[in-house]
């Protein structure tokens, strides 16, 4: 029974890490996307900015243009020196909105050498996530049915066990971490590592009476000395 019982524990152990492991794929895959479009938006963002900074510079070019055929007009040396003054202000602004028009090309160029390698780097992980995801859950599924035949053979097990000495090894089992039986060897339970008595030594070993540790209150058990690693409960 605490074989079966083990088996059990360590398939449904096995299920349930699934889940986590699919979502940790999931968070990568969504993270390599995430810069992937990114970068498209900050690339949309930055042409956007260049359109509205050309618009900008046509205004301050019509303003310029406007503002040259006043001086066809003026009357005064003042007035004609505050339209060239007008027509100076406006060409800073230019160059101004110029060299951010620059930056934003140079910016936009940038980006746009990265998305080959991010769109690679994305296709790659998202194909390998797939055979990852398809592979898990084909996982999933044979743990699954192990854990059902595994469960049926313990039902049947169940039939053998006198219901009394059972509850108190189910409950030994809960306490435990699901081991509730331990080998002793050299006098010693493997599962609290704590010193038995002789007399119970020889009990267990014999077979001719029950023992659970006077410790940790497992259930104890006897092989050859040879046989007692692999007899250890995992």
């Amino acid at each position: 029974m605490q074989a079966v019982d083990s088996e059990i524990a360590e398939l449904k152990r096995c299920i349930e890490v699934i889940p986590g492991q699919i979502a940790t794929g999931e968070q990568e895959l969504a993270e390599k996307k995430g810069k992937l479009s990114g970068a498209q938006e900050e690339i949309a963002t930055l042409k956007k900015n260049r359109h509205q900074i050309e618009q900008e510079v046509q205004v301050e070019n019509d303003h310029i243009a406007k503002t040259k055929n006043k001086l066809t007009v003026v009357k005064t040396n003042k007035e004609y020196t505050a339209i060239l003054n007008e027509v100076d202000a406006a060409k800073v602004k230019i160059t101004a909105l110029e060299d951010r028009e620059l930056e934003n090309m140079e910016a936009s160029e940038l980006l746009e050498k990265e998305i080959p390698g991010l769109e690679s780097a994305f296709k790659e992980y998202e194909a390998e996530f797939g055979r990852f995801k398809a592979q898990k859950n084909t996982e999933r599924d044979r743990l699954k049915s192990e854990l059902v035949a595994v469960q049926s053979k313990r039902e049947r097990l169940l039939q053998d066990i006198d219901p009394k000495l059972f509850r108190n090894y189910d409950n030994v089992l809960k306490q435990k971490g699901d081991t509730a039986v331990a080998c002793v060897t050299k006098g010693i339970c493997l599962g609290c590592h704590q010193l038995i008595q002789p007399q119970v030594v020889i009990e267990v070993k014999t077979g001719d009476k029950l023992h659970q540790c006077q410790y940790c209150n497992r259930y104890l058990y006897s092989v050859t000395e040879s046989k007692t690693e692999t007899a250890v409960p995992k």
